[in-house]
């Protein structure tokens, strides 16, 4: 609900818990990822898209997105 209603902030607050919940969830990561970059926290995006492939790295999402954070980060060359 927080990302329909552009509250980046809350989500991602929520979020953090749910990954102290579930640490070992992708997915989670994922999320949480993309809403950092969408507040251009382009670093944190990239460290939880990294945290997410070492979890699943069979993951094409989490490449995808791990690709498209560094990009957002200016760390094309990684």
């Amino acid at each position: 609900a927080y990302l329909h209603l552009r509250q980046y902030k809350d989500a991602v607050e929520n979020l953090k818990k749910a990954v102290e919940f579930a640490p070992q969830y992708d997915l989670v990561r994922l999320n949480l990822c993309i809403l950092y970059v969408l507040n251009k926290e382009f670093e944190k995006g990239v460290a939880q898209c990294q945290e997410a492939v070492r979890i699943n790295p069979e993951s094409s999402n989490s490449r995808f997105l791990l690709a498209n954070s560094l990009r957002d980060a200016n760390r094309l060359d990684e």
